[in-house]
């Protein structure tokens, strides 16, 4: 993901590459985020083999974090909007987490998973938006701008419903998704000119294959939080 990054920032450094309902992240500002943001989890001692958790609904940060992940060889957790504290606490445990970032709406479910005994081995944690948490733009801001020496391919690891017991941890890694990557594009005809209109829930696997598939084409991503809507 960073050599497709680097191509499209050159290519069409002020088209958008995310949008949602806050804003819009251009491709060059979206390789800078990336880049800063990579640094900033290296520079914590988070990479190849190390996960964190993440419950957020769709917007921006999470796919940063996921090409975070793909730049610097981590794995993240994209964790069920719908689980409370106690689920989130077995998920950080389960993973083996070190650190945990949500998005403002879930900082009370952070908070309380955190406390709980489970989540002992996470080291940071931050929030997208408002909270009481550390700020997700402080953490990115404190990477540096220059690449890491080593690109590491790191990937998602999506968690089952639980419906057999407690849900378990399903590793895609990040060569599985550019095969599928490099496949996908000719098949919804995604090109430069197009914007792929994301709803489905952070969690759920395809959403993510087809998000990589649009990037690595060159067409943005438009994040409708569905659950936002409906408490709108």
């Amino acid at each position: 993901m960073a050599i497709l990054l680097d191509n499209h920032a050159a290519d069409r450094p002020d088209q958008p590459a995310l949008i949602d309902e806050r804003g819009e992240t251009t491709w060059a500002e979206l390789k800078t985020r990336v880049t800063k943001l990579s640094r900033a989890f290296a520079d914590r001692g988070i990479g190849s083999g190390d996960t964190i958790a993440v419950m957020m609904g769709n917007r921006r940060e999470l796919f940063e974090i996921l090409l975070a992940a793909a730049h610097t060889g981590f794995t993240v957790v994209p964790v069920n909007w719908h689980w409370v504290a106690d689920e989130l606490a077995y998920v950080i445990e389960d993973s083996g987490a070190r650190a945990l970032l949500v998005g403002e709406r879930f900082a009370d479910i952070g908070t309380a998973a955190l406390a709980d005994p489970r989540a002992a081995g996470i080291e940071f944690s931050a929030v997208a938006g408002a909270g009481a948490f550390d700020d997700y733009e402080d953490l990115l801001a404190s990477g540096a701008d220059d690449p890491l020496e080593e690109q590491l391919l790191g990937g998602p690891m999506f968690y089952t419903s639980g419906t057999t017991g407690r849900p378990k941890g399903v590793v895609l890694t990040q060569s599985n998704f550019g095969h599928q990557a490099e496949t996908l594009p000719p098949l919804f005809t995604m090109g430069p000119k197009e914007r792929f209109l994301s709803i489905l829930p952070p969690w759920h696997s395809f959403e993510r294959t087809v998000e990589y598939a649009a990037l690595s084409s060159g067409a943005g991503i438009a994040y409708t939080d569905r659950r936002r809507l409906r408490e709108d």
